[in-house]
């Protein structure tokens, strides 16, 4: 095997080992964002659900306010009715 030979061999074996660093580079930036989306998702599912709750209660608190509010001044209009 003569010089050039030689020489052609190892940029191909190089050129292989770069290839394959880079793929291996570009896989691992794609599972990165796939994990960082998902990460995202998750956070904007479980504000959404947070949110939603914290919606139903101040509206149960309302809902509960308003009827306490509604029944203490029936109460004291029948009971100024009665009198």
């Amino acid at each position: 095997m003569d010089y050039l030979q030689s020489h052609v061999m190892i940029s191909v074996e190089y050129l292989t080992i770069t290839h394959k660093k880079a793929m291996e580079k570009v896989g691992a930036k794609v599972i990165r964002e796939t994990c960082h989306k998902k990460r995202e998702e998750n956070m904007v599912r479980k504000f959404a659900t947070y949110f939603i709750i914290n919606e139903q209660a101040s509206h149960s608190a309302a809902t509960k306010s308003a009827k306490v509010d509604f029944e203490y001044n029936w109460s004291t209009i029948v009971v100024k009715e009665v009198r």
